[in-house]
């Protein structure tokens, strides 16, 4: 054998606990490289497209106005009369100005209607 090989392994062998140590880290590291890279190939399409899976959210404006277009194309009120002959107006029906909400009607408001 030449000098060199001798002085390699007994390199080696003085110095075997630290080269396995380091060897060690150098494949835990590696590993750790390779699953983060697999990871992000495959997992950016899935996330893409789970991302674009999910439903959009509307405004209350653009709800309202979806509304107001289904019934007024739909016509449900056409056709209705009022006491007296005239036509429903189906607009007023639509606008959201004219809707009553739970706070504006009161308990004297309902004995009101009641007792009449």
């Amino acid at each position: 054998m030449s000098q060199a090989k001798v002085d390699k392994r007994k390199y080696e062998k003085i110095h075997r606990k630290e080269l396995e140590r380091k060897r060690r880290i150098k494949v835990v590291a590696t590993t750790i490289v390779t699953c983060i890279i697999i990871g992000v190939l495959v997992g950016s399409p899935i996330g893409y497209r789970y991302y674009k899976s999910l439903p959009v959210f509307l405004s209350s404006e653009e709800v309202d106005d979806y509304i107001k277009g289904y019934v007024s194309d739909r016509l449900y009120f056409s056709g209705i009369t009022l006491p007296g002959g005239e036509e429903l107006d189906t607009d007023s029906l639509i606008a959201t100005e004219n809707v009553v909400s739970q706070e504006d009607v009161t308990d004297e408001s309902l004995e009101d209607s009641t007792n009449e």
